[in-house]
């Protein structure tokens, strides 16, 4: 019985932490992203680079996760389905847009013609809907994932 519990309680711990990884309550998006980053180059020998141009900022817990997944489901596509072996992550904040961030994930995978969006594409897209960030596609030149993300007072010294 204990071990079936253990086990149990195991699982429950493993669930949880594919919800909210520990790197980002340990070091924060940004230290987040580059684990992960680290850890799918040591896996697939793709060349993924993080190029990180925000200020010093304090996500929600709710967007940090969905900012978070959204781009590892980038790059898992990237991988899977485009076959990429170069992708760019780039998290920035524009003077010109000073009421939000961006992000772009960027591939020379195999593109495609025509984007028919499957589960990963729809669960980003909602997520991204749900912090009321708006995310748009295109997969003419290898792929691109890019969202706009409002900020919010707090986050940032603004």
């Amino acid at each position: 019985m204990r071990n079936v519990v253990t086990e149990g309680i195991g699982d429950v711990r493993n669930s949880l932490q594919k919800l909210r990884p520990g790197a980002l309550e340990q070091q924060g998006l940004e230290g987040a992203l580059k684990k992960m980053i680290n850890e799918f180059i040591s896996v697939s020998h793709v060349e993924i680079t993080l190029c990180w141009q925000m200020p010093p900022i304090d996500f929600e817990k709710t967007k940090e996760d969905a900012l978070f997944r959204m781009i590892q489901e980038c790059i898992t596509n990237s991988i899977r389905h485009g076959h990429a072996n170069r992708i760019q992550v780039v998290v920035w904040h524009e003077e010109s847009d000073p009421g939000h961030m961006r992000i772009v994930v960027k591939d020379n995978g195999a593109g495609c013609a025509s984007i028919v969006p499957g589960y990963g594409l729809m669960q980003m897209q909602e997520r991204i809907e749900t912090i009321h960030g708006s995310l748009r596609f295109d997969g003419s030149n290898g792929f691109v994932c890019e969202a706009r993300i409002p900020l919010q007072k707090g986050e940032w010294n603004d």
